[in-house]
């Protein structure tokens, strides 16, 4: 796999920058197989607005319309940590000889005041990518998270949804749940409810005073961003878990996350791979190491890198055969999908790696 980056300042608090990566596949029969990705992203940051835009283009082998996208994104900070906004992408893909094209709704809102924070975000959308010709593919996903430490007691509580429906082509003005096993187990909703407070006992060594003897807390704070591209022209990540222990943090519109009152001594900070973004992997390590000095704060940044795809098509030179009844399996993993009419099909979402 290779590539090329290149950022830009620009006047009035604004950045640009692009990037293209290209991986070669050895073909079976000595044909080799190329996919290229280009994406150009901009970002200005306007009073209390943060505003970005992205174009994105992946183009697979020999494959004559390639995928693209455009989004736009909002954030707004009205208050002192308060940010809400949302997202708009358009994609567009190769559905069975033609261009398709679907529209992606995001909107997201967190909250950090003292004790108390909160992010909650809801997506909605279609894979052109996965419709066949009886369906559509949709899907839609919820999020949220609540922090309070109140007393002694630090309470946390996280759940969310990814549901994924087919909508009928043929007339069907109801929409159906997958009889797949691709969608199995989707559509329900997860809670996570966390509670907990630290005791402390001993007493002073001598003879005069109270019985109980007041300690400064070893503890300090550790913090850091996550984000994707390079670190001169990094677009942040929102929403994404690090945990510290039994404590966990989400990532803020700016990227940044923290954690408070943090144990001193060595500490292991970790991306959650349990929830990470749907196209997104670690670019390095998941876990890093990091010295927590009492009253000191240290740092722990995690960069990410887009996932990768697989596509080819089918050939059959008996004119009987129905290539979009074809099932491809994937190796390691398990994975499998099913070729289009044309005989397209494609692995998305997918790792670096044999």
């Amino acid at each position: 796999m290779q590539g090329t980056r290149a950022s830009w300042s620009l006047p009035g608090n604004a950045s640009l920058s692009g990037t293209l990566d290209w991986l070669r596949f050895a073909g079976s029969e000595g044909a080799d197989f190329y996919t290229r990705l280009a994406s150009v992203s901009t970002r200005k940051e306007l009073g209390r607005h943060g505003l970005r835009a992205e174009w994105r283009e992946l183009r697979m082998g020999a494959q004559p319309i390639p995928a693209r996208s455009l989004e736009f994104e909002d954030s707004w900070r009205p208050l002192p940590g308060v940010a809400l906004g949302g997202l708009l992408r358009w994609r567009t893909s190769a559905v069975g000889g033609g261009e398709a094209g679907a529209l992606d709704v995001r909107a997201f809102g967190s909250f950090s005041r003292g004790r108390w924070s909160a992010h909650a975000s809801v997506e909605r959308g279609r894979d052109v990518a996965d419709d066949t010709l009886l369906a559509r593919r949709l899907y839609s996903s919820s999020q949220f998270s609540l922090t309070a430490a109140i007393g002694k007691w630090k309470l946390s509580a996280r759940g969310g949804r990814f549901n994924r429906t087919q909508e009928l082509t043929y007339g069907s003005a109801h929409l159906l749940r997958a009889f797949d096993p691709f969608d199995a187990g989707y559509g329900q909703w997860t809670l996570h409810v966390r509670a907990s407070r630290a005791w402390r006992w001993g007493a002073t060594n001598g003879s005069a005073g109270p019985a109980w003897a007041p300690i400064a807390p070893l503890v300090g704070s550790i913090s850091g961003r996550v984000w994707t591209g390079t670190a001169e022209a990094a677009v942040p990540m929102e929403g994404v878990w690090v945990l510290v222990g039994d404590c966990e943090a989400a990532t803020d519109s700016e990227g940044r996350w923290s954690l408070e009152r943090v144990p001193a001594g060595n500490r292991e900070a970790r991306l959650d791979l349990a929830r990470p973004p749907a196209d997104l992997d670690p670019a390095g390590t998941a876990v890093a190491t990091v010295a927590v000095r009492p009253g000191r704060e240290a740092t722990a940044d995690f960069p990410l890198r887009r996932l990768g795809a697989i596509a080819g098509r089918l050939v059959s030179g008996d004119q009987g055969v129905r290539l979009d009844q074809v099932v491809l399996r994937l190796e390691p993993g398990g994975r499998w999908t099913a070729a289009r009419r044309d005989g397209s099909w494609a692995f998305r979402g997918l790792p670096s790696g044999d």
